[in-house]
């Protein structure tokens, strides 16, 4: 995952946007929502998800259709920007594969969480018979409330992560939705400069 990551952010090296005060701020973001907002976070889940599925379902049928980001069948070049816009579209063609396979990762690990985020554990004779156990041994309240306590900070690391990811899949499908746009206007505008009069 760690050299799909590396991957995906190569691709953005030359774009001139700062990716670092973005991924501080989404992180930021997702912080206070995972702190404040936990009651609206398991509202928005539902939500989340068939986003993602919709723009996951997109990205993997576009990758079928790859066949119209290569250069194999254009006409053969005649000038030097015809050469640059052959060189360009394999690039192109790479970047879209590997933020492909990123976003559908991403989009895969985020709606796992969200399922598990979404199951209330606090429900259950289980939970109910220990609290009642803990109640009746020494200490047994203090053990209670830390596990409480680690419960609550796992919940605010879910939640936190969960719309990282989100924003995460977003600015990546805009990112695909950009490179496929780029390969299409190539290939048009290089076939409508050989299209014989």
């Amino acid at each position: 995952m760690k050299t799909l990551w590396a991957d995906t952010y190569e691709t953005y090296k030359l774009d001139n946007e700062p990716h670092r005060v973005r991924v501080i701020a989404v992180v930021s973001l997702c912080l206070l929502i995972g702190a404040f907002g936990s009651n609206y976070a398991l509202a928005a889940f539902p939500a989340m998800s068939l986003a993602i599925s919709v723009l996951a379902g997109f990205t993997f049928t576009s990758l079928f259709s790859s066949h119209s980001m290569t250069a194999n069948d254009l006409p053969p070049s005649q000038n030097e920007t015809d050469r640059l816009d052959k060189d360009t579209l394999p690039k192109l063609s790479e970047n879209f594969r590997v933020r492909s396979k990123f976003f559908i990762i991403l989009a895969i690990i985020d709606l796992i969480l969200i399922v598990i985020l979404s199951i209330d554990f606090s429900a259950g004779t289980l939970r109910s018979e220990l609290k009642i156990y803990l109640g009746s041994i020494t200490y047994g309240s203090y053990i209670i409330y830390a596990a409480s306590g680690i419960a609550d900070f796992v919940n605010f690391l879910a939640s936190s992560l969960i719309f990282f990811l989100f924003f995460e899949c977003l600015y990546t499908f805009y990112r695909l939705s950009e490179t496929i746009m780029s390969i299409l206007d190539i290939r048009r505008n290089y076939l409508n400069a050989h299209i014989k009069p």
